[in-house]
């Protein structure tokens, strides 16, 4: 049979690129889901201490994971565009 999915068509950097921007999205995702879910452990605490609390080390964590992954991505995107340049000549 002729089963050609054109796999490795692609420059390694470019993969690479591929693979580190898919891998950053998806725990940007996670992320912007600990962001909702304390908001909403916020909102429904009704006065509770603890809940807010805990809602609120959620949050932090959330905010502070999605710095680190903005951050990941800058350099990441840096890094491989330099390599792409240099491989290009």
């Amino acid at each position: 049979t002729d089963f050609n999915p054109d796999l490795g068509t692609q420059e390694l950097p470019t993969t690479l690129a591929s693979i580190i921007n898919t891998i950053l999205g998806l725990l940007g995702i996670v992320a912007v889901v600990l962001v909702l879910y304390a908001g909403f452990l916020w909102m429904t605490a009704a006065g509770n201490d603890e809940k807010i609390g805990t809602a609120k080390k959620i949050l932090s964590a959330g905010i502070f994971g999605l710095i680190i992954i903005f951050s990941a991505y800058a350099i990441a995107q840096f890094a491989l565009s330099k390599i792409i340049d240099a491989t290009k000549s």
